[in-house]
């Protein structure tokens, strides 16, 4: 089993220092960043178990952050580190879209607590949740095997990632630049790529391509996934 991943992103190095070290003497490997913009930039082009975001961060606050990425559908849980204990700033980094919070001075040992409870809890979410379903179709969401009406259909890499976030949110609109972003964590859009692949898609998933009724065009906007009930 891959150790866990957990990004550290405060702009004190001391604490960078002291929470590292701590969550490595319990197996997990540990990735730092010291400022908002560095710290985006790695959740949106790597993967990571867990997330630890300083609030009050040069380039990018991590309010901001939180927002970003969860508009592009990234649900790693989010802890936040905040030295300002009001509770605006823990109720506000709930309400988008954090998963927890603990302010500093905090002891090693607490921090650690946290983090474990909230791997527990991911786990237990992805254990629950382990396929994806939307009318006649299903993902398996650790193997990415997809089917249409329990056939399986062979899909590219990028097909799967895309029908991944088309059934995490049915009937939903998207412009080709977010599902670039999404899909292949790229802030520099190509028209063409999500074109093709959407038409690929089309040819798999579709009872007639050239009429589809699932992946739909939006004029003027983008693509939506429907599923009627």
């Amino acid at each position: 089993m891959s150790a866990t991943r957990i990004l550290i992103a405060d702009d004190d190095q001391e604490i960078l220092t002291i929470t590292s070290r701590s969550l490595q003497s319990q197996g997990y490997l540990t990735f730092e960043c010291r400022n908002g913009i560095d710290a985006y930039q790695a959740i949106v082009s790597q993967p990571f178990d867990l997330i630890l975001l300083d609030i009050n961060m040069e380039g990018l606050d991590g309010f901001r952050i939180i927002q970003k990425v969860r508009e592009q559908q990234i649900f790693t849980p989010i802890l936040i580190i905040t030295g300002n204990a009001e509770e605006y700033n823990e109720v506000f980094g709930l309400s988008i879209g954090a998963d927890d919070y603990i302010i500093k001075p905090f002891r090693p040992s607490a921090l650690c607590a946290r983090v474990k409870a909230l791997l527990r809890r991911q786990q237990q979410f992805q254990k629950d949740n382990a396929t994806l379903k939307a009318g006649p179709f299903q993902m398996d969401r650790e193997s990415y095997s997809f089917y249409k009406n329990n056939v399986e259909l062979v899909l590219t890499p990028k097909e799967r990632l895309l029908m991944q976030h088309f059934l995490h949110n049915v009937n939903h609109v998207f412009s080709k630049e977010q599902l670039y972003t999404a899909v292949w964590k790229d802030n520099c859009v190509d028209d063409n790529t999500v074109m093709v692949t959407i038409r690929n898609l089309r040819q798999k998933i579709e009872d007639d391509p050239k009429s589809p009724k699932y992946l739909l065009t939006v004029y003027g906007i983008g693509y939506k996934f429907v599923i009627t009930q």
